[in-house]
């Protein structure tokens, strides 16, 4: 885990920092854990421990699940480059 944080004293832009930064680390677990799933399932159906595919199905739609939240944090990680331009724009603007 990382360390923690007083947010009371962080600047603004320090605050998205460590937050992005947490949400890059938090993407990066679960895509691992989004290959382990893969994995299990693999082994599973290979080894024919499963008779029955349901379990091979629900671990199929875990995997799918972590893909769909994957790729919303792909987009709020995403939005600290629209954040930055912004900021540039602002910067650029009061100098004007």
């Amino acid at each position: 885990m990382t360390e923690k944080v007083c947010f009371t004293t962080l600047e603004t832009d320090e605050k998205l920092n460590y937050l992005y930064d947490e949400m890059r680390g938090l993407a990066k677990r679960q895509d691992q854990m989004m290959g382990d799933l893969e994995y299990i399932g693999k082994q599973l159906r290979r080894v024919e421990i499963i008779q029955d595919d349901n379990i091979a199905d629900s671990i199929a739609a875990m995997v799918s699940n972590f893909s769909d939240i994957s790729k919303k944090m792909d987009r709020f990680i995403n939005m600290e480059a629209v954040l930055h331009t912004i900021k540039s724009d602002v910067k650029i603007i009061k100098e004007l």
